[in-house]
């Protein structure tokens, strides 16, 4: 449906024919003469005119050509009567579309404006897709000059300028530039600059997030912005030291393998108000190119340098391969050392972490024997006062004085029951057990602790695996009781050949793990099997779980996904080195939100450790 003007100086007609239009949907607008019909179409957008051709003062003839001026593309239907079939051909001749004739019909006056409702949509629709055409070979005509440009080159200089003087041409801008990030300092530079003070900004500097520029190269997105001073993100130092008035602008990124490398900006249109969409993605697809040629340009450059490195160094290869060789032997003579040394650095990182946990372990134990000790003390003291009492009663015994040996015997009684005598003598033995226990448990832990932190002297020896297990979770059980109960499913191993500090050390970076994995309450499991000669170690834990992007850099020394200042990231590839040394291997399964396996397998002899010479 659509918008329809009848233009004729019969009332009735006009009622009548309004009366069909809008009951087909169409709005309708009506006129007695040419001159109001043409005051009309510069109002409203009408997309028909139905047009009587005899009308006092201006004929239908006479209007045709000021309609067309008003709108080319309207659709003119003429009203004439039979008699008059000839001036309707004629008007169809000067540019109407349609004809109806009097006395009208209701289908034929639908038919006729229902077409030309048609024809005026293709006609817009016919000239949209002119435009987008025109618009599309502007484009590809501009794409494929700046292709040879890019072709023509490797100079980065000339070349920039060489596409931003067709950029500025093209887009019709008064300014335009190109900024390039400076890796070393992190900022963006004005490599080229054209227009008015393009020369005065080539002293800034933009810093990523500053200004339009900097917005658009920390989020790499393109910025289309036709009022520039309502934007927040102006900066507007550059125009207030330069005195350039900026109006409107397009920023862009260079986007290299999905890294911001720089911008374009083209600012205030020369012709027209504002950019548009369509200069927008014009300009995205420039900057596609460009930054392609910036890429290939630092290559090149990046070779160039390379070539004449390499031809330095092959004057004098013999020397420097000699010196490489020693600087090489020096250092691989530094990493074994510093190998050693990150390993034990990293069980007493380890440490350091658990050692709250240790001290209150030991304070647990510690504290109920001074309390047992000093309610023993009490106890002495109500004791000693019991045996004074019987040694007086002892002493009057003696002198016969049964009067005072009645009484105090009396007061004897009441003091054993005032100081629950009875109770005092079994508790003593509880305590004293008790006691005995805390003090083994101290004895325990600090036993495991130090056979846990002695460094490594690579000494072989057979162990039962379930005891360094065992002593391991002894050691790190503050870390667990808090998170998980720890489930020991241990089958029947033989002992295992290896380096047991080393071993207990990959227990303990896997078992805090997972307890670090659990955020309420969950489990961890520990099964143990053996098949052949190789025994097997499984913890599992029902945790977090490790997404899948990530199990294949776990072991990577450095990646960790915790919190800054919380992980240094040595631990599970300390652990992969360890296990790699025992000639074993170490697998990890694991499930968003039901938690990970690590599967540890070891020969029964540990046999020359992997990598070793001989």
């Amino acid at each position: 449906m659509g918008n329809v003007l009848i233009v004729d100086d019969d009332a009735l007609i006009r009622e009548i024919t309004k009366d069909l239009l809008t009951g087909a949907g169409h709005s309708v607008f009506t006129a007695k003469d040419a001159l109001e019909g043409l005051d009309l179409l510069k109002k409203e957008e009408i997309n028909a005119v139905i047009l009587d051709i005899v009308m006092p003062l201006h004929s239908g003839f006479e209007m045709i050509p000021q309609i067309k001026k008003v709108n080319t593309d309207i659709s003119i239907i003429i009203m004439t009567a039979f008699a008059s079939l000839d001036s309707a051909i004629e008007a169809i001749r000067m540019g109407a579309y349609d004809y109806i004739r009097k006395p009208l019909k209701e289908e034929e006056v639908l038919h006729a404006v229902n077409r030309g409702m048609e024809r005026n949509r293709l006609l817009v629709e016919n000239s949209s897709l002119t435009q987008r055409l025109e618009e599309r070979i502007k484009r590809l005509e501009l794409f494929e000059t700046i292709s040879r440009a890019v072709s023509s080159t490797l100079d980065l200089q000339k070349l920039l300028e060489k596409v931003m003087d067709i950029t500025k041409s093209v887009l019709g801008a008064e300014a335009c530039s190109v900024l390039l990030l400076d890796e070393a300092k992190g900022e963006l530079v004005f490599t080229v600059a054209l227009g008015e003070k393009g020369e005065e900004v080539r002293e800034f500097r933009i810093k990523p997030g500053q200004g339009i520029a900097g917005w658009v190269l920390q989020h790499g997105e393109p910025l289309l912005i036709t009022d520039i001073k309502t934007d927040g993100r102006y900066y507007r130092e550059l125009d207030d030291k330069t005195g350039f008035e900026t109006r409107s602008m397009i920023a862009v990124p260079l986007l290299v393998k999905d890294r911001s490398v720089g911008v374009i900006e083209v600012i205030n249109k020369v012709i027209g108000s504002q950019f548009d969409k369509a200069d927008e993605d014009t300009l995205v697809t420039m900057a596609g190119q460009i930054a392609v040629a910036v890429d290939n340009a630092r290559m090149a450059e990046d070779l160039k340098r390379s070539k004449e490195q390499i031809e330095g160094y092959s004057k004098n290869l013999e020397e420097m391969v000699y010196k490489r060789t020693g600087e090489l032997e020096k250092i691989n003579t530094e990493l074994k050392a510093a190998q050693a040394q990150l390993l034990q650095t990293e069980k007493l990182s380890s440490l350091g972490q658990l050692a709250a946990g240790i001290a209150h372990e030991i304070n647990n134990p510690i504290g109920f024997i001074n309390s047992n000790l000093r309610t023993m003390g009490e106890y002495r003291e109500d004791l000693m006062r019991l045996i004074e009492k019987y040694e007086a009663l002892a002493n009057n015994i003696k002198s016969s004085n049964n009067d005072l040996l009645s009484s105090m015997v009396d007061d004897l009684a009441d003091t054993k029951m005032e100081i629950r005598f009875d109770f005092i003598m079994s508790d003593f033995s509880k305590l004293i057990q008790e006691s005995r226990d805390g003090a083994y448990r101290v004895y325990k832990i600090v036993r495991d602790l130090r056979g846990f932190a002695r460094a490594d002297d690579a000494e072989r020896k057979f162990v039962d695996l379930h005891a360094s297990l065992d002593s391991t979770i002894n050691i790190v059980w503050n870390e667990l009781k808090y998170k998980a109960d720890v489930i020991k499913d241990y089958g029947d191993i033989p002992e295992v050949e290896c380096l047991p500090a080393q071993l207990n050390q990959v227990f303990m970076n896997i078992l805090v793990n997972a307890a670090h994995s659990i955020k309420n309450r969950g489990k961890i499991t520990i099964k143990t099997y053996s098949e052949g000669e190789r025994v097997f170690v499984e913890i599992s834990d029902t945790g977090a779980g490790i997404p899948e992007e990530n199990l294949s850099k776990i072991f990577d020394p450095f990646f960790t996904t915790k919190e800054p200042g919380k992980g240094t990231g040595l631990g599970l590839s300390i652990v992969y080195g360890i296990i790699k040394k025992h000639n074993g291997e170490i697998k990890v399964k694991s499930k968003i939100g039901e938690g990970t396996t690590f599967t540890i397998e070891l020969p029964t002899k540990m046999g020359i450790p992997e990598g070793a010479e001989g």
